[in-house]
């Protein structure tokens, strides 16, 4: 499906490439002899009026062959006037310049039909706030929602980042609603050095708060917390408490709060082992003896029912304690390890499935996040890291691997791990709907078209620069990918990659490379400026310039594609 997927997004954008050539001929009243979508032998085709149009055999361009292109075509008398050389240089330039502004303007039209009507967005609503982060020392809480960045009002997640990510080093002031209340608290966003999309240092501001829900799975603290004793196990995601529903480990901690006196019941749900790093040697692992701490297995998805009576002096201790989960013994699985990789330090030192991660190189550990964070920071491809295992405290010293990949879209990055993986934790935040009517969408429209315009010409002019590498260029098996890839995630998702590679497709055919639409206007620009045609030695001379730079380009890009899709193509024929 992946081949198919591609096809018809070629076969778009190169049919909205010649229909602009071929809708302002005809407007200008040139013959056109073929209308082809794709090069080489015809495939199928048909002919209407003095017009063939046809699919050729292959997909990667097509042409509008227009009467007169070719200087040693021969003309029928009837058809004078009618020709391509025939006409003033203003309607050649009109015509030239039409596919690559049709394919600038498909996305437009894209973009125009995303944006009209309701979406949903992530609301300014804060759902995790990091221990020792600038927003937890300032005192903001999960469940805040920020109203106003610096008297700056946000309403979006993405207005609110940008707020932040702009106000690095300086003190900014925020208007926060809690409950009823509406409080102003000053905070010194940290400063992050991150890398943009041309792969440049960037610098911004973060305060260490997400939009992002935690879910309800849950880490055990100690094989000694009362929480282990009635059976609860790292990594059990809490499905209800007292049959009251468990959407997030948010609304788990409030439920627990609320039960502070009295036998809690559980339902959870559970993989089909224990984590290894959680359970002692002598502790029951197996069905019989969860249910003699009061566990029911309902069902073949391993659907938990456990009961948790609350002693009389751990209620008493409970009133003291501002966070009744812990007290149980129960926290977020986030920093916990959930994976590692065979073969890798991690493995070789004994790390294990449980183990759940205290601090790494000095820094705690709250959220596997910070974890990625920490290891991208570090130079010196070494990390200390402390973590807990079974109730005891363990250290250990481990090489950080950094490897060059590929994201999903072909985008290079430095993945760095030490060969250990926390498991997804993390839920969509609060959304909020917004309503754009069409002029707004309009607007919306052309100003995210000219932005994306104006990230590929600088993505471009850093290539021909090298401060962005040749070998992240891609060729068209990084296009199919991309397409394949991009439909499964859903036809929204399609059209946008769709757009974007309309846009790349009409720049790069208004540069001046001879054979490309640029280059036919700079000789048109040549020919305006020396008031006479060029010669055939110069037309010929420019023409096989461009086809062999060109020729180049392609293959310097399906080698890269070759070496980036390597072990896929010989998987794809073992």
């Amino acid at each position: 499906m992946t081949i198919i997927y591609a096809i018809i997004l070629l076969g778009v954008l190169i049919f909205v490439h010649e229909l602009g050539h071929f809708i302002f001929a005809k407007l200008a009243d040139i013959k056109v002899d073929c209308f082809s979508l794709g090069f080489g032998p015809k495939l199928v085709g048909f002919k209407r009026g003095e017009t063939e149009y046809c699919i050729s055999a292959f997909p990667l361009g097509g042409y509008v062959k227009m009467l007169g292109e070719d200087p040693d075509e021969e003309i029928d008398p009837k058809d004078r006037g009618r020709a391509f050389t025939d006409k003033s240089k203003g309607w050649r330039a009109i015509i030239l310049v039409a596919g690559p502004m049709f394919n600038l303007i498909l996305p437009i039209i894209i973009y125009f039909f995303y944006f009209w009507g309701i979406q949903q967005y992530p609301s300014t609503h804060i759902n995790v706030v990091i221990p020792g982060k600038p927003a937890f020392k300032a005192g903001l809480q999960p469940g805040d929602q920020i109203m106003a960045v610096q008297g700056k009002e946000v309403k979006l997640w993405s207005q609110l980042t940008e707020e932040i990510g702009k106000a690095y080093d300086q003190d900014i002031s925020l208007r926060i609603k809690r409950g009823d209340e509406i409080l102003a608290i000053k905070v010194k966003p940290e400063t992050i050095k991150a890398k943009n999309v041309f792969g440049q240092d960037k610098k911004s501001g973060k305060i260490g708060v997400s939009h992002a829900r935690l879910s309800a799975s849950i880490g055990i603290t100690s094989p000694n917390s009362l929480a282990f004793q009635a059976g609860l196990r790292t990594f059990d995601l809490v499905k209800e408490i007292n049959g009251q529903p468990v959407e997030d480990f948010f609304i788990l901690k409030s439920l627990l709060a609320a039960n502070k006196d009295d036998k809690i019941s559980f339902k959870v749900e559970r993989a089909s082992s224990p984590p290894k790093g959680q359970i002692p040697k002598n502790s029951p692992q197996n069905q019989q003896d969860i249910r003699k701490n009061a566990a029911k297995v309902e069902d073949s998805k391993s659907i938990i029912s456990l009961d948790l009576v609350i002693p009389p002096d751990l209620s008493a201790q409970a009133d003291r304690s501002p966070d009744f989960a812990s007290v149980l013994g129960i926290e977020s699985s986030s920093p916990y390890i959930f994976t590692v990789q065979k073969g890798t330090l991690a493995a070789q030192q004994g790390l294990l499935k449980g183990d759940r991660l205290i601090s790494l190189n000095g820094q705690p550990i709250q959220y596997w996040w910070t974890v990625e964070e920490i290891l991208a920071k570090n130079g010196n491809h070494q990390a200390a890291i402390k973590f807990r295992r079974a109730g005891q405290l363990f250290s250990q010293q481990f090489s950080i691997l950094q490897k060059e990949k590929d994201d999903k879209y072909g985008r290079r990055y430095q993945e760095h791990n030490f060969g250990a993986r926390g498991k997804i934790t993390f839920l969509p935040g609060e959304m909020i709907e917004v309503k754009l009517g069409p002029l707004e969408a309009a607007a919306k429209s052309f100003n995210q078209a000219f932005r994306v315009m104006e990230v590929m010409l600088k993505a471009i002019s850093f290539l021909i620069s090298g401060d962005i590498p040749l070998k992240s260029l891609g060729g068209p098996i990084m296009i199919f990918d991309i397409a394949g890839k991009a439909a499964r995630e859903g036809w929204s998702q399609y059209l946008w990659i769709m757009a974007l590679i309309s846009i790349n497709l009409g720049l790069l055919n208004l540069f001046p490379i001879p054979v490309l639409d640029g280059g036919h206007l700079l000789l048109l620009g040549v020919e305006v400026v020396t008031r006479k045609p060029l010669s055939m030695k110069i037309r010929q001379v420019t023409n096989t310039i461009g086809i062999t730079l060109l020729f180049l380009l392609m293959l310097f890009a399906f080698v890269n594609d070759i070496k980036r899709y390597w072990n896929d193509i010989i998987g794809y024929f073992q």
